[in-house]
């Protein structure tokens, strides 16, 4: 059977159209990601993004492929974190930070003041008093099956007079 000029002119017309709308033509593979939103209520976000934006970005921040079962989370990494007192006058104030989470397998620890004793790992949940150092920002990144969290709790040191 011979095809027409004009025939052979849709059929190619077709497969130009076909190959100008397929993924790798779009710029590469798409895969669906949990986007973190920052949200309690809403913790992540099912959307689709290319194999790229995944493996230069979404991965490193939080995001995680979709499970078949979407982005539904109930083991969602959550955290709790205090230092008192947050306001202090002498380097000889006790400082104390209190934290707890849930839905984490490991936990480490930031100071803002390289003299701070809050540094490495640390459990899950816990307490501690270390030798106030001055005004610091206190770090803490727990991590778990669902995603990595963090917080912060800052003291102010204050001059005596």
């Amino acid at each position: 059977m011979r095809l027409s000029i004009v025939k052979w002119a849709v059929l190619l017309g077709v497969v130009v159209l076909l190959a100008s709308t397929s993924p790798a033509a779009a710029g590469g593979n798409k895969v669906r990601i949990c986007h973190t939103t920052g949200s309690a209520k809403n913790p992540y976000i099912e959307i689709t993004v290319s194999e790229n934006g995944w493996l230069n970005g979404h991965r490193s921040h939080g995001d995680f492929l979709a499970p078949s079962g979407g982005c539904a989370v109930s083991n969602v990494p959550t955290i709790e974190f205090t230092a008192s007192p947050a306001i202090f006058f002498g380097y000889d104030t006790p400082i104390t930070l209190t934290w707890s989470s849930t839905n984490t397998d490991s936990c480490t620890a930031f100071a803002s003041n390289p003299e701070s004793a809050w540094t490495g790992e640390v459990p899950i949940s816990g307490t501690v008093t270390i030798a106030s150092t001055g005004t610091t920002t206190y770090t803490l990144l727990c991590t778990g099956s669902a995603g990595s969290i963090g917080a912060t709790a800052s003291v102010l040191f204050i001059t005596p007079e």
